[in-house]
């Protein structure tokens, strides 16, 4: 038996979604079934099922960031997953994903409140996973102190897409090599861990709704 609090997947996970959404068309199953195919790439990656571990020495005698993971490899792999949850134009981004089923919640249900408050709750959940700060500028001479400017993990992200891993624009470039690697690929892990929980919540969403409108498509 488990005991503590219910968290919001254990929550999801014990939902019924039968009664909750309208019948979907094939077209929207489509789509469903690729985010569940992604998330669930995403969620085995290589990357993933190894230890990720930081670690800053400073002193006098020895200096040093190290960041150990599954290897460069493996990080770009899984973030080839990432990046279709994640980019504007990609059909099966969270957002592309959310607003569609917040469309076919079945609205002459007396769950239909509740059903899209869960929905928006994840948007949020979302939203603030982008805007977590990772990283900043700060004053010489005062650096505990307000930023000279923060950076999100939306902002890490995009950086790191567009400077270089996948597309090359200059000024993402820039401010890549302006940070540390090692400091900023742990950030970018950190930031794409956050966002990919959110997106892991929506799929348990998702994975009920194919297995109740289209179950063979879960058979394998």
């Amino acid at each position: 038996m488990a005991h503590g609090p219910v968290t919001l997947f254990d929550a999801l996970v014990s939902m019924e979604v039968g009664s909750r959404f309208e019948s979907l068309g094939d077209s929207e199953l489509d789509l469903l079934v690729r985010y569940h195919e992604v998330c669930c790439g995403l969620g085995s990656s290589t990357f993933f099922s190894q230890p990720i571990r930081f670690s800053v020495k400073a002193a006098p005698e020895e200096s040093y960031e190290r960041l150990d993971h599954a290897g460069r490899d493996p990080l770009r792999s899984m973030t080839m997953d990432f990046r279709q949850l994640w980019m504007k134009k990609e059909p099966a981004r969270f957002h592309a994903i959310l607003g569609l089923l917040r469309q076919r919640v079945a609205s002459q249900t007396t769950l239909a409140d509740s059903t899209k408050a869960i929905l928006d709750l994840l948007g949020r959940r979302h939203r603030d996973e982008r805007n977590v700060g990772l990283m900043r500028h700060v004053w010489a001479d005062d650096p505990m102190g307000p930023p000279i400017r923060e950076f999100t993990a939306e902002q890490v992200i995009n950086d790191w897409l567009y400077g270089g891993a996948f597309h090359f624009d200059a000024d993402a470039a820039s401010r890549v090599a302006a940070w540390s690697p090692v400091a900023y690929e742990w950030s970018l892990v950190k930031a794409i861990k956050g966002i990919a929980v959110v997106c892991w919540e929506l799929d348990v969403l998702v994975g009920a709704i194919v297995e109740d409108q289209r179950p063979t498509a879960l058979a394998a």
